[in-house]
């Protein structure tokens, strides 16, 4: 399992690597899970604002032209 600021990565298809995360996520202190929490949104805001989203639609419609 790879620890991230934003969430956790495991082994895809791994039940147990899977429980591992869940697990680790569900014993976390208030402050640790408002920390991952406010990071993860953080984050989202600025890889997926809509302005980003849109130029990236556009630069695969630029492509297929």
């Amino acid at each position: 399992i790879i620890h991230a600021k934003t969430g956790w990565l495991f082994e895809p298809g791994s039940a147990g690597a899977l429980a591992q995360a869940i697990d680790y996520a569900m014993n976390l202190s208030p402050e640790a899970r408002q920390a991952v929490s406010t990071q993860a949104r953080e984050r989202a805001v600025t890889v997926f604002s809509k302005e980003i989203m849109a130029q990236n639609t556009l630069n695969v419609y630029a492509e297929m032209l």
